[in-house]
């Protein structure tokens, strides 16, 4: 019989339906309420009213609002850790100090270069096995799409392409950026290119959050990958891979069509780009399978860390305004921080007055 495992969840959220910021703590309750191999001993939310409202619904007796002292309490063997990127750092340092053995963490990963090598630092020191939620590559749609690149369905890969509306390179982005290097054979991005407009007047999350990004990058081997962070591409279309002889495409509604030589056709590949409640099972099972001795999974930390590098190295690039070469050195600070102030400053009245001034005069 398999052993039973201990669960806290820290980051419980308001709960509700749909998948997303407001509910990923319930959805990580129902993962891990389904699985035989589970059970949550305890709950942590800073909102006081969230936390009961979990603790009711999952039937979760010890619950806190302050995380160390329920890890102190209830001495968790894995944790889930649904909060926002910006407390993940310390959190990581409280579930290493209560002999945490593995830790489910959301994504994005990190605000900073700085915190996610302390967090991989951290984990590595203490023996915890880290998985990052970045759940699409367990997904069938995706790893098909993988298996017919491999197999040269469209030739040798030119660029990969995507585009989310209304979204950015980190909230959202870090699904498509860590699919691309999926996709890639997870081999090493080279160089980065980025673009950004952010004032500082969206914030969402724990932190500002850019109006429009662009994001360029390239891979060992030559393939390249583009992805716009903010207004979509023509087409239905959510996801393009070019080749050089031929091009692979996956709608919103999930449809894959592969054009090559042969023509063009839709290709019956089950399932959806949007995980179900059956899919998130696989994730804490492929961590669980990992602290019993079993295969490092493809939602390790060592993936996670360098999928989330693309979107700091982004912004790093816009900050800078060069070109960024990976891997990043050190970073710590948020680098939107400083791009939404400078650009703040620059739309100010002021600003323009005094732009204005210094015109030369006809």
């Amino acid at each position: 019989m398999n052993k039973q495992y201990s669960v806290a969840v820290i980051g419980c959220g308001k709960g509700g339906s749909g998948v997303g910021a407001h509910s990923i703590g319930y959805v990580h309750g129902l993962a891990w309420q389904s699985s035989p191999r589970a059970r949550i001993a305890g709950a942590c939310d800073l909102n006081a009213e969230n936390l009961c409202g979990f603790q009711e619904h999952f039937s979760v007796s010890e619950g806190d609002i302050d995380a160390r002292a329920l890890l102190s309490r209830v001495r968790p063997e894995v944790v889930s850790l649904c909060t926002y990127a910006s407390a993940r750092r310390d959190l990581f340092a409280a579930c290493a100090e209560a002999g945490v053995k593995g830790i489910w963490c959301e994504k994005p990963l990190a605000l900073t270069m700085d915190d996610a090598r302390a967090m991989r630092d951290l984990a590595e020191a203490h023996g915890m096995k880290v998985i990052v939620n970045h759940c699409r590559r367990l997904l069938p749609k995706f790893r098909e799409v993988k298996a017919l690149l491999d197999q040269g369905a469209i030739g040798d890969p030119v660029i990969f392409l995507g585009a989310i509306d209304g979204w950015d390179q980190m909230e959202w982005g870090t699904h498509w950026h860590d699919m691309f290097r999926y996709w890639a054979g997870d081999q090493p991005v080279e160089w980065m290119l980025g673009q950004v407009r952010c004032d500082g007047s969206r914030q969402g999350y724990g932190h500002a959050i850019e109006q429009h990004s662009v994001a360029y990058y390239g891979f060992a081997d030559g393939t390249c990958a583009l992805l716009d962070g903010g207004k979509p591409h023509r087409g239905d279309q959510a996801l393009r891979m070019v080749g050089t002889r031929g091009l692979l495409e996956i709608a919103r509604n999930g449809t894959v069509t592969l054009t090559n030589a042969d023509g063009r056709r839709e290709l019956p590949i089950e399932g959806g780009i949007h995980p179900g409640s059956s899919d998130w099972v696989a994730a804490p099972h492929a961590l669980l399978d990992w602290m019993e001795g079993g295969p490092e999974p493809d939602l390790s930390l060592a993936n996670g860390l360098l999928s989330s590098e693309l979107y700091l190295a982004c912004y790093e690039s816009a900050r800078i305004g060069n070109r960024v070469d990976l891997p990043l050195g050190p970073q710590p600070e948020f680098p939107l921080n400083e791009i939404a102030s400078r650009q703040a400053a620059a739309a100010s009245p002021e600003s323009a007055a005094s732009s204005k001034q210094a015109q030369p005069q006809a």
